[in-house]
């Protein structure tokens, strides 16, 4: 309580008393006050207007500067009448403003009140900062289920090729998934998923289903296999309403083609860089995990590749983009395709930055959804 009479300190002090509220201090000025918040922060401060050197507005404004003491509840506590005076009060950030002489009752009731909101808050915080480190610490995770800087440098030497890749969570956690997996001296192979959903549910399934594909090592030469598998593990995991798209090219350097299998993801794109021209590979097939049994006799597409040529593969937060205008033109339209081969040089970094760039441009509710952009040049 922070107010130069004495005796309206007692006064307040054996209202609250009364009411079981205790632990009482009075402070008889603005500097005094500090000096207490310095040794110990209070639960609420009921503070006079009418105070020497420091009146109690200023007062108040000088605690809403200092972080670690903004948050205190604030009660003014004065003689003052006027809509002016309390309008200013509230504006100053307090919580409640009192008029002399007090009813006692309505005293006890608003300071009970503010008390358990002040607890409330604190305890808000509390959560608060822990979510944060809880949910740092889980990003942290799941970025180390994809691919490291050092396993790229170490594929690209060994495969000789490029990669630059975008991985943006909507909402700190991704359903999103991609991986380079090493096959034998000649081949590899480049994935990617996308779970139904974000945030922790989806990146929770992203995590299973990274144990998954790499306990099914031995299927990764035969992606009929694999797809197979993977789907049965996936549909005994997921939730009836759940599944998870699937894209897998498996890039074999010594013979220069890519076998490219889907399972409900988006069009492989082709860069072509000698012909300059593009081509956009579309499969029609289901998610993986709707489904008990999935065929063998899947279809796939074989593509030719030389020197120089790109593959992209990405999630449908890319393919998904309205091309209504100029100012958000679809990345994967044949006019942003384009555009794209005239670039130089037409690098994996290249490539990834044009189509990021163009994501930004969309609306925001037109990028609601994670994204995965990976981009290899061989």
């Amino acid at each position: 309580i922070v107010d130069d009479d004495r005796a309206n300190f007692l006064l307040l002090k054996q209202i609250l008393k009364r009411g079981e509220i205790d632990n009482c201090i009075h402070a008889s000025s603005a500097d005094e006050a500090f000096e207490l918040l310095e040794a110990k922060t209070p639960s609420l401060i009921m503070l006079d207007i009418m105070l020497p050197k420091i009146n109690g507005f200023d007062f108040c404004q000088r605690i809403k500067q200092v972080p670690a003491y903004q948050n205190i509840p604030i009660i003014f506590i004065s003689g003052l009448q006027g809509a002016e005076v309390r309008a200013q009060a509230f504006t100053l950030g307090s919580v409640d403003y009192l008029q002399k002489p007090y009813d006692h009752n309505e005293v006890v009731a608003r300071v009970k009140v503010h008390l358990q909101n002040g607890l409330m808050l604190k305890a808000l915080e509390h959560y608060s900062v822990n979510a944060e480190k809880e949910m740092a610490l889980a990003v942290r995770s799941q970025r180390s289920l994809l691919p490291s800087e050092e396993h790229i440098k170490t594929l690209s030497a060994q495969y000789s090729f490029t990669l630059a890749n975008a991985f943006i969570p909507y909402s700190g956690l991704a359903g999103d998934f991609w991986q380079i997996l090493p096959i034998d001296e000649d081949q590899f192979a480049l994935t990617t998923a996308d779970f139904s959903g974000h945030g922790i549910a989806a990146a929770l399934e992203t995590v299973r289903f990274h144990s998954y594909l790499f306990e099914l090592k031995a299927f990764w030469p035969t992606p009929e296999e694999l797809f197979a598998e993977l789907n049965k593990r996936l549909f005994e995991m997921l939730a009836p309403e759940a599944f998870a798209t699937f894209s897998y090219s498996l890039i074999n350097t010594k013979e220069s083609t890519i076998q490219s299998y889907s399972a409900g993801a988006p069009a492989l794109l082709h860069l072509r860089k000698n012909e300059n021209t593009f081509e956009l590979f579309t499969q029609a097939s289901s998610p993986l995990g709707i489904m008990p049994e999935w065929s063998k006799n899947m279809e796939f597409t074989t593509l030719k590749i030389e020197k120089g040529d790109a593959i992209v593969l990405y999630s449908d937060a890319l393919s998904e983009i309205p091309d209504k205008d100029e100012k958000s033109p679809d990345p994967l339209s044949h006019k942003s395709l384009e555009h794209l081969l005239k670039l130089n040089p037409l690098s994996a970094q290249t490539i990834t930055d044009y189509l990021l760039d163009l994501f930004h441009k969309a609306p925001k509710h037109a990028r609601e959804d994670d994204l995965t952009i990976v981009s290899l040049v061989l």
